[in-house]
């Protein structure tokens, strides 16, 4: 079966060959947690610049046509990402943590300027770093990303 990849920025199509995925892939990608309304919210209550989240939010408009079904991919893997965050609020914690060092690195009076570019990410990925482990030895993240990347392997040529 083809599918083709719709570039929500460009409109470009792309073409790939795949198995025919089972009744239940569908079924999964055509489920979501939250609704449109709730994720324009929370990506609205980021604290991100109006581009970046207009690039998160067409993101979500990212569809695959699979033989007469259109699955709406980006939304599924923005679906997915919020259940994540919400279910693993240490590992949130962690990355939130990481950008109040970061602006706080920030604020500090002309070395926060220099610093800051470089600072924010690398204090994120400590934030990331301190709880991974601990999210990884509860064994409920790898789980269940091992389980959200196992439903989309219908989508592996």
């Amino acid at each position: 079966m083809n599918i083709n990849i719709i570039d929500p920025a460009t409109g470009k199509v792309f073409t790939q060959s795949i198995a025919e995925p089972q009744p239940a892939f569908y079924d999964f990608t055509g489920q979501f947690e939250f609704s449109d309304e709730q994720v324009r919210a929370y990506i609205d209550r980021m604290d991100w610049s109006a581009d970046v989240k207009a690039m998160v939010y067409s993101f979500t408009k990212a569809t695959i046509t699979a033989g007469k079904v259109i699955i709406k991919i980006g939304r599924k893997i923005i679906d997915i990402l919020f259940t994540v965050l919400r279910q693993f609020p240490l590992l949130t914690f962690g990355v939130v943590f990481g950008y109040v060092v970061g602006a706080l690195i920030a604020a500090i009076p002309l070395i926060g300027t220099l610093l800051a570019p470089i600072a924010t990410p690398l204090a994120i990925l400590f934030g990331v770093v301190l709880v991974f482990p601990y999210e990884l030895r509860t064994g409920e993240l790898g789980a269940r990303i091992s389980a959200i990347v196992d439903k989309f392997a219908p989508l592996r040529t």
